[in-house]
């Protein structure tokens, strides 16, 4: 268990301190700033939508580790991906941050490296920091609207 917790934080490391796709969005991409008021993590997900596929995605963050680490997480694992595919991946990721340790960890060996998001467990307050960024897309989607700006609390 001990190396798998490791696994987990190096990976969180990596994607805070080398973040992928971080910056605005090129000309034309929606803009859409996601809040947490309980801890003051703030992201702005930046993403272009072709054919209902991610053309362009990106993110910026003035936020905690874990919030940036999984918003780098998403942009990675949505570039070039569907709608449909983003909406699984993020009922998937509530349902790895609200399983029980006992669980079966075979139900979401599909995740690949997003299951180190699973690590914020051991940390209950940091569960609404992983989920910021995936909320704050489900959320502009949801709007259809150019630009927007939500307060995303912990539900």
């Amino acid at each position: 268990m001990a190396e798998l917790v490791e696994l987990y934080q190096s990976i969180i490391i990596d994607h805070n301190r080398t973040p992928r796709h971080y910056g605005k969005g090129g000309a034309g991409a929606v803009s859409a700033e996601g809040y947490n008021p309980t801890c003051g993590d703030q992201v702005t997900i930046h993403y272009k939508i072709r054919a209902e596929v991610f053309a362009d995605l990106a993110f910026e963050a003035a936020s905690c580790a874990v919030a940036k680490a999984s918003a780098s997480l998403m942009c990675t694992h949505l570039q070039g991906a569907s709608i449909s595919r983003f909406e699984h991946l993020f009922s998937e990721i509530r349902r790895l941050l609200e399983a029980d340790d006992n669980s079966n960890r075979q139900r979401f060996s599909g995740l690949g490296e997003l299951e180190a998001l699973a690590g914020v467990k051991a940390f209950p307050a940091r569960k609404s920091c992983a989920l910021l960024p995936w909320k704050t897309l489900q959320r502009s989607l949801a709007d259809q609207s150019s630009d927007s700006t939500f307060d995303v609390d912990e539900n």
